[in-house]
């Protein structure tokens, strides 16, 4: 069974520039604490979700 949607997906997700979507993958491999700023940016980023 295959199933189709007819009508457009919006993004789930505010669109960034790609220096920004590469920063956020490269912190979601780190393993070491990330800084401040790291941690205000994905703050920033969950309450604009809201």
């Amino acid at each position: 069974m295959q199933l189709y949607r007819l009508d457009p997906i919006p993004p789930a997700w505010p669109t960034v520039d790609e220096l920004r979507a590469a920063q956020a993958r490269a912190a979601l491999r780190e393993t070491t604490r990330p800084s401040v700023s790291v941690l205000r940016d994905v703050l920033d980023g969950l309450r604009r979700l809201r």
